[in-house]
């Protein structure tokens, strides 16, 4: 992945480029977890939610020649999650045409499975993992700027170690805890501006 994120709107008229493979990889890096939680969310298995991720992908790739983006139409983000739960969709109405070939207990298995699968809100799935995701890409990029020290005492009260613990385990005052904590999320707050600005 490219040290300097392009904007969304370049990369999506980039990877419409199907010839322009860096690109399509830049695309793809920012985007192979984000499709893999939405599944998950849906409560598919990791084997399906891998196989829906790779679907999503080839469907992307295929489509996005064509993709017009038109923010009045809604985000790209709502026409992904809309194509990922299309597949989750076909999957289930594939599964369950393949029930009658199976024995009594394997097809109560597959349909106990099949009937725990949910298609909620996509919109709702989308905007709560898109978040979760701004944060964990945010913190990937910045957690290599920061000192030992900061970083530890960071990760740490994340943990929920009390202030004092980790004052005392990293031989700092619990001041310097503080502000330590206060300027890891002014970096993450602000990287997250970045790549929302950027990626949304």
């Amino acid at each position: 992945m490219s040290e300097t994120l392009s904007t969304r709107q370049t990369l999506l008229k980039r990877v419409q480029c199907q010839k322009d493979e860096a690109s399509w990889e830049e695309f793809a890096g920012y985007y192979r977890r984000y499709i893999y939680m939405v599944a998950r969310n849906m409560r598919l298995s990791h084997h399906d939610a891998e196989d829906i991720l790779q679907r999503t992908l080839l469907k992307l790739w295929e489509n996005l020649p064509k993709f017009k983006y038109d923010t009045s139409r809604g985000s790209f983000r709502s026409w992904l999650c809309t194509i990922i739960r299309n597949m989750v969709i076909n999957m289930i109405k594939k599964k369950s045409r393949m029930l009658t070939g199976l024995d009594t207990e394997e097809q109560y298995r597959i349909k106990k499975y099949l009937e725990s699968v949910q298609l909620p809100e996509v919109e709702y799935i989308a905007e709560r993992e898109w978040k979760v995701f701004l944060y964990n890409t945010a913190w990937g990029n910045i957690k290599g700027q920061l000192t030992d020290n900061v970083r530890s005492a960071y990760v740490m009260l994340n943990k929920g170690v009390p202030l004092e613990q980790v004052a005392e385990e990293l031989k700092i005052q619990k001041n310097t805890v503080y502000v330590y904590k206060l300027r890891v999320q002014e970096k993450i707050s602000n990287e997250v501006k970045r790549l929302e600005s950027e990626l949304s």
